[in-house]
């Protein structure tokens, strides 16, 4: 039985794998669609994130015709500012992927920091107020998403 370690990364533009065993290796990937409906927006379809990086590793396992049972490892990197709701009874999302490069919570922002939350917010977290952060873009999602709170 081989020691195979599978590296999945699910990237802004695509999923890629990476299927490794010594100095051997498969690589695999799929586009990711981006919706932009208006400057500075940019949103993915949440099934695609979902379903592309099961899709991807099945390819690489298959290219590298080895069986799931010789992978012993599995290492994952994803978005990370990526913000996206799934509703608990349905498993459905609720809205599409608010990706991290998206600029349409910047008039939440400006409101915090005209409240003057900038310090508390730097003190506990450590970070500045920015749309790139996604607690701006789940309050867009509970502003604007009707019965969502």
């Amino acid at each position: 039985m081989a020691d195979y370690m599978l590296a999945l990364d699910q990237g802004t533009t695509s999923s890629r794998a990476c299927l490794r065993f010594g100095g051997c290796y498969t690589r695999t990937s799929q586009q990711l669609r981006q919706s932009h409906l208006q400057s500075g927006w940019v949103e993915h379809d949440p099934m695609g994130i979902w379903s592309s990086p099961r899709h991807i590793a099945e390819r690489a396992v298959q290219q590298a015709r080895v069986s799931p049972h010789d992978i012993r490892a599995i290492s994952i990197t994803n978005q990370r500012e990526t913000a996206l709701l799934w509703e608990r009874a349905s498993g459905l999302p609720v809205y599409n992927a608010i990706v991290w490069r998206c600029r349409r919570s910047t008039s939440q922002c400006e409101r915090l920091v005209v409240q003057g939350l900038a310090p508390e917010v730097h003190s506990r977290t450590g970070l500045v107020i920015d749309a790139y952060f996604s607690a701006t873009k789940l309050l867009w999602l509970f502003e604007h998403i009707p019965g969502l709170r």
